[in-house]
C-alpha cells in the first residue's frame, strides 16, 4: 500500500488531529517492540513526512515520533536504529530552509531528537556519530541564536598571551 493510500485512509478514519497523533504514537510503540522495527519505522517516517506536508499533523510530528521511538528502545538498540535518522538527513536539512518561523520549529524538533538520542547513547563512538549528524544538518555557517551572523573563525587561531 502506497503513502497516498495510507494518507487517504487516515483522513477518512480519524476525525481530528488528536486521534491521529494518538494512533501514530501507538504504532510507534508497537514498532519499537518488534524485531522488524527499523524497516517499519522507515516506512512510517515517510508517511509522517507526507502527513505533515499535507497539513494533517503538525510539521514537527515526524521528529517527535522518532523521539518517542528512540525513547522506547533499550540504550544498546538506539545505536543501530539511529541509521533511520541519518538516512533522512537531506530531507531534514531541506526542512530547515523554509520560512523563519517554520525553520525555527524544525530546528527545535531536530535538536530535541538529537539530544534525546545523545542522552541514551551507549558509547562515545556513537555520540560522535550523532554529533557528525548534527554538524551535517546544521553547518558551521548556519545562522542561530548563538551565531547570529552565520560566521565563524576561519583562520582557526586563538590569541594566547603567555604572560
Amino acid at each position: 500500500e502506497g503513502c497516498a493510500d495510507v494518507i487517504q485512509r487516515i483522513k477518512t478514519t480519524f476525525k481530528d488531529e488528536h486521534e491521529i497523533i494518538t494512533a501514530l504514537r501507538n504504532i510507534v510503540f508497537e514498532i519499537a517492540s518488534t524485531q522488524a522495527g527499523q524497516t517499519e519505522m522507515r516506512r512510517l517516517l515517510s508517511i509522517l513526512f507526507e502527513l505533515a506536508e499535507a497539513g494533517i499533523i503538525p510539521k514537527t510530528s515526524p521528529f517527535d515520533m522518532c523521539d518517542i521511538y528512540f525513547s522506547s528502545l533499550a540504550p544498546e538498540a538506539v545505536q543501530s536504529q539511529f541509521q533511520i535518522v541519518e538516512e533522512q538527513w537531506s530531507q531534514i536539512r531541506a526542512k530547515l530552509t523554509g520560512a523563519l518561523e517554520v525553520r525555527k520549529m524544525y530546528e527545535a524538533a531536530v535538536q530535541r531528537l538529537c539530544f534525546s538520542v545523545l542522552n541514551r547513547s551507549p558509547s562515545d563512538e556513537f555520540s560522535g556519530r550523532v554529533m557528525l549528524f548534527i554538524a551535517n544538518v546544521f553547518p558551521m555557517v548556519y545562522i542561530s541564536m548563538k551565531n547570529t551572523s552565520g560566521s565563524f573563525n576561519q583562520t582557526n587561531t586563538v590569541p594566547f598571551d603567555p604572560a
